[in-house]
């Protein structure tokens, strides 16, 4: 019989998602192989709110490698603090991963005042941030569109098209930067 053991890396981990959305929960394989899986999501009571049922899979996975399971958007309604359970089967062997907790929130919206270009090497701004649940996060990002740096609090470098910057105050900036400051 292989071996099994928890399941490593379940994502999302520690983070807010938005269950209105389609999300992907994630764990790396541990042991041999699995042909199996089950996910239980629970409310901080633990009460179950949603449960996939035992799935099997049309190919097995092997040590080391990912399984994506699939949650479609409006599936779980709950939100505030849950707790994910994915357990790995094969054959008889059932392995459970510990309670991994996360957040499922709706997701939040970031306003600003700001002029779609910036001529200045300074630009301090104030977006407002709200969320239907009114739960705070503690970084936001926006969209940085047409330009080749990320901006992260003045410091930036070369990196591709679509970068984020991850503040709300950044210094330094070469002239004619262009930002879309709706999008986190």
């Amino acid at each position: 019989m292989a071996t099994i053991y928890q399941p490593n890396n379940v994502q999302p981990y520690m983070r807010s998602i938005d269950m209105n959305l389609d999300n992907i929960i994630s764990c790396q394989v541990n042991g041999d192989k699995i042909d199996s899986y089950s996910l239980v999501i629970k409310d901080t009571n633990n009460a179950i709110v949603y449960s996939s049922g035992k799935i099997i899979l049309q190919v097995p996975l092997f040590n080391l490698q990912m399984l994506n399971i699939l949650v479609s958007g409006g599936v779980i309604l709950q939100k505030g603090v849950l707790k994910i359970i994915i357990t790995y089967y094969n054959g008889t062997e059932s392995v459970s991963s510990g309670e991994k907790l996360f957040s499922s929130i709706t997701t939040p919206i970031l306003t600003s005042e700001i002029s779609t270009t910036i001529s200045s090497k300074k630009y301090v701004f104030n977006p407002v941030y709200t969320q239907a649940e009114n739960i705070p996060i503690k970084k936001y990002s926006y969209n940085l569109y047409l330009v080749n740096y990320q901006i992260d609090c003045g410091k930036f470098g070369s990196v591709p098209s679509d970068a984020i910057i991850t503040c709300g105050d950044f210094l330094d900036i070469p002239n004619r930067y262009h930002i879309n400051a709706g999008k986190w």
